[in-house]
């Protein structure tokens, strides 16, 4: 009889340290994103390795696997299903198959979870120091850059973000890692009860001066379910020794002097305004544009209720609903999320996938309040309590915000799904057997698909790396390189910058502009068909079509565009000017006038004083047939 190992640090190890602490200070400066894909890449490579350790090591798991057998795996497997069912729907299918691919990872990464924490009880709390050290590594970087103007070559669109690329992801992750740092706090010895102190301080002061509302929002909600679970804790367990004892005093104390001294700190909205012009954090704004995504989104969810739009097209298909009154009513700017996670989901996999995407939710919160109402052990109570301060928490943030888009959130998410179930199956498991086979065909079939994520990852950051290149060259106008780096895409793998262009459109215009109509007639062709409601693309294509003689088409085009965005100027200009061409000079004088008659666009006075010379002339129409 073989003898039964006694931990699982590799794996375990593997899982932490690299995915906890490595992963969130990973960046690329030579990429359009510089996170999502390195560190998807990164994830894979390390779930490619844990799951050959769990092969290898997947006897002495047999007896530790009845886990898989809890009925949150349903949820998982649903939501990956019609996930990839909404391909069928999908205009994108290198976009689809990039966000599914998340979502299989994730799935991975549970299933990966939840197998080696529920090996050993010590393991959920070796976990909770590593993301309670990540928070303060994060925390540190982000206070040095509001401090002391440092780690600003780390990649950023903020004056605070650390290495999250923007404030409001910042101040959520230091928000999700905040249970971890509590619970640690009130349970862990001396030396890591001073590291979780440090932590909640650090995370706290984060949260105060950045002041993103989504986060203060979600934190009291939190507070306010956390008071009304505590209220159902079995009635065995002593919760007074933990939240009504000199730690708890202290810990106020401090967190009050923390939030003052955050307040009283220099006014992060007005650094962002006055130095580096950006938004005001707290602008109704923001909030503004959150509710004009929720509302194209709505028509959409009617129209695809099935399977969606799609995985990963919301953003091809939101221009359809037209852009009236919106930021992207000009086509410069362009929405790529909804801002709403749930929102997002269902209008891209449909009804049923959402369903099995919320039931995940579900799951979570029951395991949650059945361990606290019939749970005897102290910590894991007062564990749970804490999780469901911090899963509530980010459900009011996936209601403002993305975290299931970026990386390290939904590492943090997964985390905190595994660690409920572990304990849940810890307090109430699953008295169906899993046969070893099941459990190899499982990893086998982990490591198949994080097999082709590796490769479809590789082959994506690769071509990122090439249409980086290729804007760097735009940008000092050498167009023969832009093209040749274009060139060397692989648009099976990527054929849309993370902004929601497609790269065909930035090849077709130096095309354009180096007069070779035929190739950008080509190549806006091909940007047309990965996103068929773009008005840059759109208008373009009719302005080809237009220089090629084809009169009609781009009259047809040009609607189009206009459809979408009826005072998109470009386009009304270009479309007068088609009807000029073909002397139908009422119609060209009704569409110049649609235009902004303040305008500073030349064209447009050009143009429209050229037309009137016509009509004052007398000239008769001459319509094309």
């Amino acid at each position: 009889m073989t003898k039964k190992i006694k931990t699982n640090k590799l794996e375990l190890f593997l899982l932490t340290f690299s995915l906890i602490i490595i992963l969130p200070l990973l960046y690329l400066t030579k990429t359009i994103d510089p996170l999502i894909t390195i560190r998807i890449l990164f994830l894979s490579f390390i779930l490619f390795f844990v799951n050959l350790i769990l092969i290898f090591k997947s006897r002495f798991y047999v007896e530790k696997n009845f886990i898989l057998k809890q009925l949150i795996f349903i949820s998982f497997s649903g939501y990956i299903f019609f996930s990839a069912l909404s391909l069928i729907n999908t205009i994108n299918i290198s976009e689809g198959i990039f966000d599914l691919s998340k979502v299989v990872l994730f799935s991975i990464l549970f299933i990966s979870t939840i197998l080696i924490l529920n090996y050993n009880e010590n393991n959920i709390k070796i976990v909770c120091k590593a993301i309670i050290i990540s928070s303060i590594i994060i925390s540190t970087i982000g206070l040095i850059q509001y401090f002391f103007n440092g780690f600003y070559f780390i990649p950023g669109a903020d004056v605070v973000y650390s290495t999250m690329a923007n404030c409001n992801l910042f101040s959520s992750i230091v928000f999700l890692s905040l249970p971890f740092a509590l619970f640690g706090y009130f349970t862990f010895s001396k030396k890591w009860l001073i590291i979780s102190l440090i932590s909640i301080c650090f995370s706290l002061f984060v949260i105060t001066i950045i002041k993103a509302r989504s986060v203060w929002v979600a934190i009291l909600f939190s507070i306010f379910i956390l008071i009304l679970a505590i209220q159902f804790v079995k009635q065995k367990i002593n919760l007074k020794k933990f939240f009504l004892c000199k730690k708890s005093i202290l810990l106020t104390l401090l967190i009050i002097a923390v939030v003052i001294f955050g307040f009283l700190s220099p006014n992060l909205s007005e650094i962002m305004d006055s130095s580096l012009g950006r938004k005001n954090v707290t602008s109704t704004r923001t909030l503004t544009i959150r509710l004009q995504a929720w509302e194209k989104t709505i028509p959409m969810i009617k129209e695809y209720p099935l399977l969606g739009v799609g995985i990963g097209n919301w953003k091809i298909m939101l221009p359809k609903y037209g852009v009236t009154g919106m930021k992207t009513e000009k086509g410069a700017y362009q929405y790529i999320r909804p801002h709403n996670d749930f929102f997002w989901v269902l209008a891209e996999i449909g009804i049923i996938g959402f369903l099995f995407f919320l039931s995940i939710f579900v799951f979570v919160i029951y395991y949650t309040v059945k361990i606290i109402t019939k749970s005897t052990k102290e910590d894991d109570t007062l564990l749970s309590l804490l999780l469901l301060f911090g899963f509530v928490g980010y459900i009011i943030i996936s209601f403002f915000s993305f975290p299931k888009e970026r990386i390290f959130h939904s590492i943090i998410f997964i985390f905190i799904v595994s660690i409920v179930t572990v304990i849940y199956n810890r307090n109430f498991p699953s008295k169906k057997p899993v046969k070893h086979f099941y459990l190899i065909g499982i990893i086998i079939l982990n490591l198949f698909l994080l097999s082709t994520t590796l490769w479809f990852g590789y082959n994506r950051l690769k071509s990122e790396a090439h249409l980086f290149f290729a804007l760097q060259a735009r940008r000092v106008m050498d167009l023969k390189t832009q093209i040749i780096a274009i060139s060397e895409i692989d648009t099976k793998f990527y054929n849309m910058s993370p902004t929601g262009i497609p790269i065909y459109w930035h090849r077709g215009i130096a095309y354009y502009e180096l007069n070779q109509i035929d190739l950008a007639f080509e190549d806006f062709k091909e940007a047309y068909s990965k996103h068929p409601h773009h008005i840059f693309i759109i208008n373009n294509l009719a302005s080809c079509y237009e220089i090629l003689d084809n009169h009609q088409e781009a009259i047809k085009y040009y609607n189009k565009a206009l459809e979408i965005s009826p005072e998109f100027e470009e386009s009304l200009i270009n479309l007068s000017a088609v009807y000029y061409n073909i002397r139908d000079y009422e119609r060209a004088y009704e569409v110049i006038n649609r235009c902004n008659p303040e305008t500073k666009n030349q064209k447009y006075y050009l143009y429209k004083e050229r037309i009137k010379a016509k009509l004052d002339k007398g000239l008769p129409n001459e319509k094309s047939s």
